[in-house]
């Protein structure tokens, strides 16, 4: 049977934490926005042969993004540019994950380890996340630095619009890490179930199980 109550608190517990993370990015979105353009242009600095990547920072107050992506060729020097948001790129569903990982109840020392291997896994998926916009922006026939074929280019596209830009980059691709990083065999059995001990049967004195004298039948 689910334990209610266990699962109450751990979503009670997420919401704080999730909570807690957002309205700090007020504070910490111009710290962050820097790194994850810095960790973009060091990734896609030299990942297309002819095409060039690089993320800038956009000072306008008249808009909620704040990175400018421009990719050009290097053959033909053409450009093409287009506004992203470190916000939902990136911040949201790290501070997501980091939510999950804090609101499970398991030791702290497994939480600190989890948080660790997390922010590496997930600045492992940002540029993944990333990727399946530059591959069709430079596959446009003005750039032409990449080709991709009609097979190829649906499978890229539908990743482009699931997980860079739908919901499921925020917040489902984060759930499985989590999952991961925090559960061990047996674990979410024992904190969302009710599942009793099984206990051995007592023992006399003497060192034999505990039974019933059955009444002799002679």
């Amino acid at each position: 049977m689910l334990n209610t109550k266990a699962l109450a608190g751990f979503f009670g517990r997420f919401l704080a934490f999730f909570t807690a993370m957002l309205l700090l990015w007020p504070i910490v979105g111009e710290t962050y926005g820097t790194m994850y353009r810095s960790e973009m242009n060091t990734i896609f600095s030299s990942f297309f042969a002819d095409g060039v990547v690089s993320l800038k920072s956009l000072q306008d107050e008249g808009t909620t993004f704040d990175t400018d992506l421009i990719l050009a060729s290097r053959t033909s020097g053409l450009e093409l540019g287009r506004r992203i948001n470190s916000y939902q790129q990136g911040y949201l569903p790290t501070i997501y994950l980091l939510g999950l990982i804090l609101a499970t109840p398991i030791p702290w020392s497994r939480r600190f380890r989890a948080i660790l291997w997390g922010l590496v896994i997930v600045n492992i998926y940002l540029p993944l996340r990333l990727l399946p916009a530059l591959l069709l922006d430079f596959s446009n026939p003005q750039l032409g630095v990449v080709t991709l074929g009609p097979w190829f280019a649906t499978i890229v596209r539908f990743f482009r619009d699931v997980v860079h830009i739908g919901f499921a980059g925020h917040f489902v691709v984060p759930i499985p890490i989590w999952f991961l990083l925090c559960f061990r065999r047996g674990d979410a059995a024992r904190i969302l179930g009710n599942s009793k001990e099984v206990r051995p049967p007592a023992e006399t004195k003497s060192g034999s199980a505990a039974h019933r004298s059955l009444p002799d039948p002679r």
